[in-house]
């Protein structure tokens, strides 16, 4: 999944020129296998303003309605590695591990684009989809957010810096088909509502009785349903079946 202008204009703003400096990235990388340069070579981020980065970072994060309904239901996210890349850095194909801190679970790799494409060569970020490893050198603030375990590599740059903010999460839903289902609902839900509200013009309480009204409380209880097999606390009023 891609989304586009991710992050706000004043907190990209601000995150770009806190990685303006030499003295605010490693020599080498601090994470992942750092003892082989052949596999990985890449720096990260030790300036003084990590922990704005990262509350900016997390509070678009929060706030992204595609982003939320593609994990479905966010649990938590780990720790961001902000990354920068220079001539002939790279990293090797590899798939991440699923499991985290304290073993929980990690079902999605996410990963934000902080630089113009046309201001480096090479780098490409390279998933495997179904068999075939797709290049991807996405747009200045994009997160591109995919399976975790899925193999993936990053091309050895050739000119300029190319930097990227990445992070995992999990979903409280941990069955990868319920999540798909709650996905698959959720469409049809919001489908259901345009028609009914916006094209054939139906008021909200004549909505109620109407037979695509009561198709949408069955969609609802479905995916209550499915909820239901994962308890947590969880928002009184959500307009979303996927949170």
């Amino acid at each position: 999944m891609e989304i586009h202008n991710f992050l706000k204009p004043e907190n990209l703003e601000y995150i770009l020129g806190a990685f303006q400096g030499d003295k605010v990235w490693s020599d080498s990388p601090l994470t992942g296998n750092i003892d082989n340069p052949k596999f990985k070579n890449n720096k990260e981020y030790i300036g003084p303003c990590l922990e704005d980065i990262v509350r900016k970072v997390r509070e678009d994060l929060d706030s992204n309605i595609p982003w939320r309904q593609y994990i479905v239901a966010p649990q938590a996210s780990s720790s961001p590695l902000i990354l920068k890349y220079g001539v002939n850095d790279h990293y090797e194909e590899h798939a991440d591990i699923g499991k985290g801190q304290f073993d929980v679970s990690l079902h999605f790799t996410n990963v934000l684009f902080l630089s113009d494409p046309n201001d480096y060569e090479g780098g490409e970020h390279n998933v495997d989809i179904y068999g075939t490893m797709k290049p991807h050198k996405l747009p200045l603030n994009t997160l591109l957010t995919y399976p975790t375990g899925r193999r993936h590599s990053v091309n050895p740059l050739t000119k300029g810096t190319r930097y990227v903010i990445t992070w995992w999460t999990c979903s409280a839903i941990t069955d990868p088909v319920d999540r798909e289902t709650l996905r698959n609902l959720n469409l049809i839900l919001q489908k259901v509502q345009k028609y009914l509200y916006d094209d054939l013009k139906v008021g909200f309480k004549e909505g109620a009785r109407h037979p695509l009204g009561r198709c949408m409380v069955d969609i609802s209880r479905m995916a209550d349903t499915i909820h239901a097999k994962y308890p947590r606390p969880r928002p009184a009023e959500c307009p979303l079946l996927t949170e």
